[in-house]
Parts: C-alpha cells; structure tokens; sequence
C-alpha cells in the first residue's frame, strides 16, 4: 500500500515546475524528495500505531485528531505546490501543518518520550521546507 501512495504522490507532482522555477542555492535536488518522504511516512505510520495503542487520555483524546488534521494538510501540500502552482497557498498550508506538527508532537511527548522523539525529524525536515518554499514564492513573485 506505501509503494501505491508514493507512487500516487510522485505522479502529481510536476517536476519540471520545480526544476524551471528560481530557487535558493540550498535547494535540494528533486531526487531526495522521494526517500526522505518516504522515510518520514515510515515514522508518521510507526509512531502512530504506538500511539493508538496506547491507553485513552486526555493528550490521547486530542493526538488522534491532531494526527489527522497534520496528514490532511500535508497531503495537501502537494498538489498545491507541484500541480496548481500555488507557491503561497502551499506556504501558508505549510505554516499550519508545522503549528499543527509542533503542537501534535508537544501531545505525543505527554504520552510517551519515544513517541515525541519519533516526531523530531518530521518538524525538522518541515522546518526547512518552510523555509524553502518561503525563499521560493520570494524568488518566484
């Protein structure tokens, strides 16, 4: 099933969109989307099955939705970016997706420190996305 929704992620993105744009000099290479995604699903997934096993609670209560809320809006950002061409849409997606991130993963620590831990290079690699898609719609005006 992860082989079909990366490959459903890859086809609607348009490389040729990214490659032509102006983007910063830190600008990865396209080609390590792909692992590094596929990578932060494998936590994303991890992570959550440890926590939907873990015993109701109130920071429980609030994770799963939380949990949601933050793979609605990165399934999101995608296509906003890749296929519309929505450089600013995707920033500002991207803005509530790393508030959201920051706020599931302060919950997944109240739950456990594993849980929290798992969560690190998710906001890390969201972190630097902001900021490269910032640069971007700053050079792309």
């Amino acid at each position: 099933m992860k082989f079909y929704f990366s490959k459903f992620i890859i086809y609607i993105m348009d490389f040729d969109f990214y490659d032509e744009i102006q983007k910063p000099l830190y600008a990865p290479d396209r080609k390590i989307f792909r692992p590094v995604w596929t990578f932060l699903y494998v936590l994303m997934g991890v992570s959550f099955v440890i926590f939907y096993f873990q015993p109701m609670s109130l920071a429980k209560f609030f994770g799963i939705p939380l949990f949601f809320l933050q793979l609605i809006l990165n399934l999101l950002w995608t296509p906003l970016f890749f296929k519309y061409k929505k450089i600013g849409l995707a920033l500002v997606d991207l803005f509530f997706l790393l508030v959201t991130v920051i706020v599931m993963t302060g919950v997944f620590f109240e739950i456990s420190f594993i849980l929290g831990v798992l969560q690190i290079p998710y906001m890390i690699w969201l972190f630097i996305a902001f900021r490269l898609n910032f640069d971007i719609f700053q050079l792309n005006k």
